[in-house]
């Protein structure tokens, strides 16, 4: 049996809003001491594998957080090109108003002002 949608809103009358925030933290504090009662039952070892450490946990958090920079990068790039694509057709631009550094940027690959040449050998 499914529970109804709850709708956030205020809670005007004070009776109720003091009602409903008890049995929230009373659902929150239960929650929470079954979690710690099935963390008692496992072993030294299985508990503090759960656990982990703040190192690893933290090169997790890095990881994560840059593979959601290059991909949000690659997709800002993406618009920036459309977007640059649109003001070529209306006129508003033009291509002679194009930059090598641009392409380079929207190409996805690594190369630089240098002349170095990205990921597939292409200039």
């Amino acid at each position: 049996m499914t529970r109804k949608k709850v709708t956030l809103a205020y809670i005007t009358n004070v009776s109720e809003r003091k009602a409903s925030y008890k049995k929230g933290k009373k659902g929150l504090i239960k929650k929470a001491q079954s979690i710690l009662a099935r963390l008692r039952k496992l072993s030294n070892m299985d508990q503090s594998r759960k656990m982990g450490n703040q190192r690893s946990f933290t090169r997790q958090r890095n990881k994560k957080a840059t593979e959601l920079h290059r991909h949000l990068q690659k997709e800002n790039n993406c618009r920036e090109l459309e977007a640059f694509m649109f003001r070529c057709i209306t006129g508003q631009v033009s291509i002679d108003d194009l930059n090598l550094p641009d392409v380079w940027k929207w190409d996805g690959s690594s190369t630089n002002a240098q002349g170095d040449q990205g990921q597939d050998g292409i200039l």
